[in-house]
């Protein structure tokens, strides 16, 4: 009885230390961890003003990867979460990311404003003002800071109420709702 309860709590050691199937390590996806997790700052040191924030993130870039800033919100879910995220992200890094070393592809003029949100997909009207010299890198922004709300799987962006052919991070054009997998390619954690 005694060899079957070690072997059983071996097995289980293993499989929860990321073992696959075959014994050897297997990758974790970036893109499937919370933001918080991905942060640079742990989680604590991010100040807070509600002990049940979202931890949501925007992403900003560094040397050639987005990567996670964990933001504090005043509104807790929904349209109102959004918008408050979405304006972070738009008002581009503050001092502390500055200090990180992080920038970002978004013009200073860009305006998000979400427009809808039913199930888990959310539209967002958005205007450049002036077009980014790397527009995946900027749309990849807005739809990683987007899905890192609990609620958004999917994005969809407009310009003036009509689709926008966003780029992928595939070198591929869609007007279909984005998701975090369409920008894995250039996500990295901290």
């Amino acid at each position: 009885m005694r060899g079957w309860a070690a072997a059983v709590a071996s097995v289980l050691m293993l499989t929860g230390c990321g073992l696959g199937p075959s014994g050897g390590v297997k990758d974790i996806d970036p893109l499937s961890l919370p933001p918080r997790l991905l942060a640079d700052a742990p989680p604590t040191a991010v100040p807070s003003r509600d002990p049940d924030s979202s931890g949501a993130a925007v992403y900003f870039l560094r040397d050639t990867t987005l990567r996670p800033a964990v933001r504090t919100l005043t509104a807790r879910t929904g349209v109102p979460a959004l918008q408050e995220l979405l304006n972070s992200l738009a008002a581009g890094p503050d001092g502390t990311d500055r200090q990180r070393g992080v920038s970002t592809a978004l013009p200073p003029t860009t305006r998000l404003t979400v427009t809808g949100l039913e199930g888990d997909l959310a539209t967002v009207d958005l205007s450049f003002g002036q077009v980014p010299p790397d527009q995946t890198t900027a749309i990849a922004q807005i739809v990683l800071t987007a899905t890192s709300l609990p609620e958004v799987n999917r994005l969809l962006l407009t310009i003036e109420g009509a689709p926008l052919q966003a780029p992928l991070a595939n070198g591929a054009q869609t007007d279909r709702p984005l998701t975090r997998s369409d920008y894995v390619r250039i996500v990295r954690p901290s």
